[in-house]
């Protein structure tokens, strides 16, 4: 039968291997199933996601353990108006108010982060989810 995709490709003959684009799209949804599988939810994962681009693509993906850490919700001046996102987790925090940029603490970031980021354990855990769903494919 003729490969009508490819119409160049010989019948019979092995499939063409992916390419880059297709190759970096499955390895993404595998890394999100993985995540999705540890916090079992019906929606996409939480996560922050970074693409760079140096010479060849980079994609940081940041699993999230929470959106909001519990400072965003005090009150008065314990109130820190800071809900990390894809810029934060790449390293560069951004406090929507002046009042929260003088105030914050070396401390305070520490412990936002390590609200709402995933924990060595569950990264552990969805390295071995991910290699799972890869070596399945690899057959």
């Amino acid at each position: 039968m003729l490969d009508t995709a490819n119409p160049n490709r010989m019948p019979n003959s092995p499939p063409n291997p992916p390419n880059k684009k297709d190759s970096v799209i499955l390895q993404f949804e595998n890394l999100q199933k993985a995540i999705k599988d540890i916090f079992v939810t019906p929606d996409e994962p939480m996560m922050n996601v970074l693409v760079l681009f140096d010479e060849k693509w980079k994609v940081l993906v940041f699993p999230r353990a929470q959106h909001r850490p519990n400072q965003y919700f005090l009150k008065g001046n314990d109130k820190l108006l800071i809900s990390p996102a894809a810029a934060d987790f790449g390293g560069q925090l951004i406090t929507p108010r002046k009042e929260d940029f003088n105030k914050i603490t070396i401390d305070d970031i520490e412990n936002i982060f390590a609200q709402t980021s995933t924990s060595e354990d569950i990264l552990r855990q969805i390295g071995k989810n991910y290699s799972a769903l890869a070596s399945k494919q690899r057959g």
